[in-house]
């Protein structure tokens, strides 16, 4: 058992990985790059964005996020709406941190430095979730009472570690934007 606990953690970030190396190759092969590096030169020069705004805006991104994992807790096919959930999550972080890095090169690290350190943090959470979702439906799917105990345990730490990430993503995004944006 103990074994596949850990294939089904690997397969997770597996499917994430997969999800950054065809979000990285997506934007390498974009038609019309000039348009788009035009359009984040604008933003990046405009940007004006208070640490709460952008707080708010990471948090009802990672809200989203938990709508999604909590379905995919509570439903027999939830496995594959999860990792659905991190493929998804990996091209986005694929396609934009490339994009970053192709556009302003090593400076490009400062803007997508809050993004990684929330992979860091973010991405054992979801592959943790969705292994322990997968065992809960796969084992107490008999017991209604005592699946939707442990789903309740499971949805209150990965709200716990959104809301961190929240709070690391949105409010270091908005520092290291100005302070990137300044030098």
């Amino acid at each position: 058992m103990k074994n596949i606990k850990g294939i089904i953690f690997l397969v997770f970030l597996l499917l994430y990985g997969i999800g950054v190396c065809t979000g990285s190759a997506s934007q390498v092969s974009t038609p019309n790059q000039s348009s788009m590096y035009e359009y984040l030169e604008g933003a990046v020069s405009g940007y004006d964005v208070t640490t709460a705004e952008s707080f708010k805006s990471i948090l009802k991104d990672n809200l989203k996020l938990f709508l999604c994992l909590m379905a995919g807790g509570f439903f027999v096919i939830g496995p594959v709406v999860l990792g659905a959930v991190m493929l998804v999550k990996g091209y986005s972080a694929g396609f934009a941190i490339t994009t970053v890095l192709r556009f302003f090169g090593v400076r490009g690290l400062i803007f997508c430095m809050a993004n990684l350190i929330s992979a860091v943090i973010l991405v054992p959470a979801l592959c943790w979730y969705s292994y322990k979702s997968v065992e809960n439906i796969k084992e107490m799917r008999h017991d209604r009472r005592e699946f939707l105990r442990r789903l309740f345990l499971l949805l209150v730490v990965i709200l716990i570690v959104l809301l961190i990430d929240s709070v690391i993503r949105g409010y270091l995004s908005a520092i290291l934007m100005k302070f990137a944006v300044k030098g």
